[in-house]
């Protein structure tokens, strides 16, 4: 599936403003096919702040939140756990808005306002055949469940899935299926009940990683490479990106190629990898608090 414009979706807080108008820049810079930019209020966000934002990225539409949340309560009349759970948790805007109050005709395109586009690009948000969506690489398993809950086959999902920069097929978007999961399976940890909505999707949908060598997860070990296309510069290593950055504008891009996206297939993840996930958790916080 190529697209010859794509709608991108971003949700955007008071905190953020300033790191979306830094950021963002660079997706409508180095994509070349023309991107429609939608920027999600999750409330927070004042109508001078939008204004700066929008005059900062050109022919950004802005949806407030109060907007979006009468359209809402209506689309999710027929499913009461997502709309109770959009109510409670800003993160329902990222995992219902963005799909709801869409262009239907397009896949779901979703972008933070921290990721960073290194160099031209073209076709990343094609979808590899049989595939139903494409995510980024994550380094740990961000769910909301505890190991057990994962035995005896009631929820499914892949593993190593990051939400702040994918791409959804229309089609792999089930809304039952995300009213089953957030209605019958108690979130232990609520901050990441709406990342795990997407692993619960991928997991149906056959979806794909990117490559990490071409759209990373920004960690202690990032390192620049020409081959580097996209970066997630999540809050805990942002102070290592202006070195990276700065090697980033000082590479000269002209004489490579745009890039060929690599993906591979997800994998399923098992209780006894989030078990273990669970333990070297424990045991870092022992560490830290009794290993001096």
């Amino acid at each position: 599936l190529f697209m010859s414009e794509i709608e991108i979706h971003t949700l955007v807080c008071k905190k953020h403003v300033r790191l979306a108008s830094a950021y963002l820049p660079t997706l409508l810079r180095h994509s070349q096919k023309q991107v429609r930019l939608i920027l999600h209020d999750d409330g927070s966000i004042s109508r001078p702040e939008a204004q700066f934002l929008i005059e900062k990225l050109p022919g950004a539409q802005f949806m407030r939140r109060d907007h979006a949340d009468a359209q809402m309560e209506r689309r999710l009349h027929d499913f009461p756990a997502l709309r109770q759970f959009r109510r409670e948790n800003v993160f329902g805007l990222k995992l219902l808005d963005i799909a709801l109050l869409a262009d239907e005709a397009a896949p779901i395109v979703y972008c933070d306002a921290d990721v960073w586009f290194f160099r031209p690009f073209r076709d990343i948000f094609a979808l590899p055949p049989g595939a139903g969506a494409l995510f980024m690489w994550d380094y740990d398993h961000s769910v909301c469940v505890r190991s057990w809950q994962l035995l005896g086959g009631k929820i499914a999902l892949a593993k190593h899935i990051n939400a702040g920069f994918f791409t959804v097929a229309r089609e792999a978007f089930d809304l039952p299926l995300l009213e089953r999961f957030v209605a019958d399976v108690p979130s232990a940890r609520p901050y990441f009940t709406e990342q795990t909505g997407w692993a619960l999707l991928a997991q149906h949908a056959d979806a794909h990683l990117w490559s990490r060598t071409q759209v990373a997860l920004m960690n202690r070990r990032t390192q620049f490479s020409p081959e580097l296309v996209v970066a997630h510069v999540v809050k805990p290593f942002r102070w290592r990106f202006p070195e990276i950055r700065a090697q980033n504008e000082a590479f000269d891009y002209s004489a490579l190629d745009l890039p060929r996206f690599e993906t591979t297939p997800v994998q399923k993840l098992s209780a006894g990898e989030l078990l273990k996930q669970e333990f070297a958790r424990i045991g870092g916080k022992i560490h830290r608090k009794w290993g001096r």
